[in-house]
Parts: C-alpha cells; sequence; structure tokens
C-alpha cells in the first residue's frame, strides 16, 4: 500500500507501549513503526472477526497444525510400509503350503472386496473369521482337527463357497 493511500492521525497511546513498538517492528520486519501498528490492527480485528469466521486462523497456528499433520502423515506412512512388508512375507509364506486354485482365488478376493465395502472398511478378525469359517449357517474350525477326512471336508466346503 503506497503512502499516498494512507492517512494521518494523531494516536494516543501509553509510553510503555510505544517502547514496544519501537523494540517489536524491526522483528516483525517492518520498514516503520506506523507499519508495525497497522499490522497490529489487522491482526486484532482478525482476531475479533475470528468469533464470527471460524475460517480465520494465525499464520503460526495454521503452520503448526501443517506440522503436524505432516508429522502424523509421516509415521502413518512408516507404519503403512511396515505393514505391507509383514504382509508381504505372510502372503508369501501361505501361498508356499496352501494348493488353492486361482478361481477359488478370484472368488475369495471378491467376497472379501464386497465384506469390507459392507463394513465400511473396518475389518477385524471376527469379520474375517466370519467369512472364512461360517458356510451355509454351519460354523467349522479347519485348525483344529488334525484329522485328514475332516481337513478334505472343510477344503471342500471352501471350495464350494469359493470355488
Amino acid at each position: 500500500m503506497g503512502k499516498s493511500n494512507k492517512i494521518k492521525f494523531p494516536l494516543w497511546v501509553t509510553p510503555k507501549t510505544m517502547e514496544t513498538v519501537k523494540e517489536m517492528y524491526k522483528d516483525d520486519d517492518c520498514r516503520s513503526q506506523s507499519e508495525f501498528i497497522e499490522k497490529a490492527i489487522r491482526a486484532y480485528v482478525g482476531y475479533l472477526r475470528a468469533d464470527n469466521s471460524p475460517g480465520m486462523l494465525p499464520n503460526y497456528m495454521v503452520s503448526t497444525m501443517k506440522a503436524i499433520v505432516d508429522s502424523g502423515n509421516t509415521r502413518m506412512c512408516r507404519m503403512l510400509f511396515k505393514l505391507a512388508v509383514e504382509m508381504a512375507i505372510m502372503m508369501n509364506v501361505l501361498a508356499a503350503y496352501c494348493d488353492v486354485e486361482e478361481g477359488s482365488l478370484a472368488n475369495l478376493r471378491q467376497e472379501c472386496i464386497n465384506e469390507v465395502k459392507r463394513i465400511n472398511g473396518t475389518l477385524g478378525f471376527e469379520d474375517a473369521y466370519h467369512l472364512i469359517h461360517v458356510i451355509n449357517e454351519e460354523e467349522y474350525h479347519p485348525y483344529d482337527s488334525t484329522d485328514n477326512k475332516k481337513d478334505a471336508k472343510d477344503l471342500q466346503k471352501f471350495k464350494q463357497r469359493f470355488g
């Protein structure tokens, strides 16, 4: 804002306030005490309007909030990377020991997608257990038995559901 757009008027302040202005205007990169006072008035008006307009936040609050969000985002990305590594290990171990047909796997994937959509992405162990172990309203436990006949029957039920 040029000097021609400004008006001059008398300003009455306490000596302590004027001393504060003299001490602080250079710290705020202001060229003059008048510029510092004008910025202070604008900041105070913004503060007063903040009650009516929650969109008005001081720069230091915005930068602090951005730093907090960025820090959380970085931490979350690191944890997702670690989780992806653990999932890759688990999937490779399972793939090495499971003999599942491609068609069954595709059906399982679609069932899982539908289930996650249904529960809005909050999949827990109980949900996965329900998805896999409750077939035709009959609960079964494929890992509780060492009987090969029962394991074959469980595999057959799995294939009926997803194959």
